[in-house]
């Protein structure tokens, strides 16, 4: 099913995403940078994916309980989503990391430190993948899983197993909190983030359930909740980069409720969306795997050809977010949509009907001779 209100939900979070990354890039490619540091607010928008996959994997899961058959097809089709276009354009990195290895992911100390094995499966890892933000697919992989075994079980008892998730959950961030940085796999199944997609399993237990109150203004609250929270945390703190604790009060509940708000209006019958945003959002996935490489080429010419005026560094800023965006979208079309539905044929589903319509063909022909 298609909702209009998270893909432009997804369009803007991935808009948020590049402006922080293109921040960055600005500060390593102009002395002067015009960016403001209170763009990084734009990082909020990985809690708002968290949340989102909560309420997505929820909303889709009605009817695929107590089946390990719709089990299997349910994890192939989000495994399927993932792994394709990411495998592609980690592919397209390869050549770069061979002929200059710092320019990969320069941020985490150089491509040549990167495990290859572990930016392919994104497997937790003491050093980022190859595509910088791949960090987060590792956290979604995680939600895949362990939603999926989860529809062995009868639908009702979803919210008690959602609650029993909640409190293994808080056993391992309790667990993890010492030694998080120095054991990547409680990095990853001991961040607090990982609450985000619980959020969004509630979120989509109130609206399936049509528990839906004032949507518009828990949309507005959303947007309140967000801005205070970030101003209250750099007043205190002197720092716009809000911690993996912190975020999870500060972006993760403004997430929940702008999910929570903007489905409401949706399902209340208000179905309006910009239709830029519902562009960005279809191919959100192909412009936040590409738009990294795209600012960092950029960012990396500029420097090259020397361009420091006020009407140059305009231009980058302009050209360099329409060329990501562009470019995210063209490789939707080419390569992430191709994939899906290249893919979509293989479920296990798919599959096994295959093999029955094969034999009973094949039972049929032997009859006729």
């Amino acid at each position: 099913m298609y909702l209009r209100h998270i893909q432009a939900l997804r369009g803007f979070s991935t808009l948020m995403i590049l402006a922080v990354h293109l921040r960055e890039v600005e500060r390593k490619t102009f002395a002067d940078p015009w960016l403001p540091d209170w763009v990084v607010v734009g990082a909020s928008a990985v809690d708002m994916f968290f949340v989102v996959s909560g309420f997505i994997m929820t909303y889709l899961a009605v009817g695929q309980f107590g089946s390990a058959a719709k089990m299997s097809d349910f994890l192939y089709r989000r495994v399927s989503r993932i792994y394709p276009p990411y495998w592609v354009y980690t592919l397209m990195v390869i050549p770069v990391l061979l002929l200059q290895p710092g320019w990969v992911n320069a941020a985490g100390g150089g491509g040549q430190y990167t495990s290859l094995f572990f930016s392919f499966t994104l497997l937790p890892h003491d050093r980022p993948p190859l595509i910088p933000v791949a960090w987060t697919l590792s956290f979604e992989m995680y939600f895949y899983v362990v939603f999926s075994f989860l529809l062995l079980l009868p639908e009702r008892a979803l919210p008690k197993m959602l609650a029993l998730w909640a409190a293994v959950q808080l056993v391992l961030i309790a667990l993890a909190f010492p030694v998080r940085e120095a054991t990547p796999w409680m990095n990853l199944l001991g961040s607090p983030m990982c609450l985000e997609f619980l959020m969004g399993c509630v979120v989509g237990l109130l609206i399936l359930r049509g528990q839906v109150v004032w949507p518009g203004t828990m949309l507005l609250l959303s947007i309140l909740l967000l801005a205070v929270g970030q101003w209250l945390y750099f007043s205190v703190t002197q720092n716009h980069w809000v911690d993996d604790y912190s975020r999870l009060f500060l972006y993760g509940v403004p997430a929940a409720l702008a999910v929570y708000g903007a489905v409401g209006m949706e399902r209340s019958g208000v179905n309006r969306a910009p239709r830029p945003l519902l562009a960005a959002g279809d191919a959100s996935y192909s412009i936040y795997l590409t738009h990294v490489p795209v600012l960092s080429a950029a960012g990396r010419l500029c420097a090259a050809l020397g361009l420091e005026s006020p009407v140059a560094h305009a231009l980058w800023i302009v050209g360099s977010t329409a060329v990501a965006v562009f470019g995210g979208l063209v490789s939707y079309r080419i390569i992430e949509l191709p994939l899906v539905r290249l893919t979509r044929a293989y479920t296990p589903s798919a599959v096994r009907a295959r093999r029955v319509r094969r034999a009973a063909e094949s039972a049929a022909a032997r009859e006729s001779r």
